[in-house]
């Protein structure tokens, strides 16, 4: 006996997959949407040595996108489809809403901040996570980042200038805010001015 523990056996994730009907249902639903969105979590992320290639399917898509968790950097800091503030009102305001790989929690307000009357997807590895508070209208039991990279190859990239120009409006207004906050001179350090030295 040498003393040692024997190392734990590690069990392989058995990964569901996403079917091919459920792959032409979203394809069909973007295809007829103006005002879509996309939110991608952590969970997209488990494979990181596929973040290229999810990174260049979320933009053929063309949906206006918005990053959380360890999914934040994926797109860069220029990309014209990433939008960073004013989510909840996006998502009030969507007719299609994609989540992938985020369950609705306390992120999301716990689907209070969905558009009841927008055409909801979910996609994520876990059966509780993906019906969590609210259940989507179109429920995909699937790795997240497979998912999207296979509906990328469906097509997409449709013409949403509009809306995108709409979100981007805000988006600018916004960061205006935060600069105009940032130039506030009191007696201690002003952390947005010393955040936009690391910019």
């Amino acid at each position: 006996f040498s003393g040692k523990a024997p190392a734990p056996f590690v069990k392989e994730p058995v990964v569901p997959s996403h079917s091919s009907g459920q792959l032409e249902r979203t394809a069909q639903a973007l295809a007829g949407s103006k005002k879509p969105v996309l939110v991608i979590g952590s969970q997209c992320m488990l494979r990181p040595e596929r973040a290229r290639a999810l990174a260049a399917a979320v933009k053929s898509l063309g949906i206006p996108v918005f990053l959380a968790g360890m999914a934040r950097g994926l797109l860069g800091s220029k990309e014209a489809l990433q939008f960073r503030h004013k989510r909840s009102q996006a998502l009030k305001e969507a007719d299609l809403i994609l989540i992938a790989g985020l369950p609705v929690d306390f992120r999301l307000n716990y689907g209070f901040q969905l558009n009841r009357r927008a055409f909801h997807i979910g996609v994520n590895r876990s059966r509780s996570d993906l019906k969590k508070n609210k259940s989507p209208d179109l429920a995909v039991l699937a790795d997240p980042c497979d998912f999207l990279i296979a509906l990328a190859h469906q097509g997409g990239g449709e013409d949403r200038k509009a809306w995108t120009a709409v979100l981007r409006e805000r988006e600018n207004q916004r960061d205006a805010e935060i600069h105009a906050m940032a130039k506030d001179r009191g007696r201690s350090v002003n952390p947005i001015a010393l955040a936009e030295r690391f910019d």
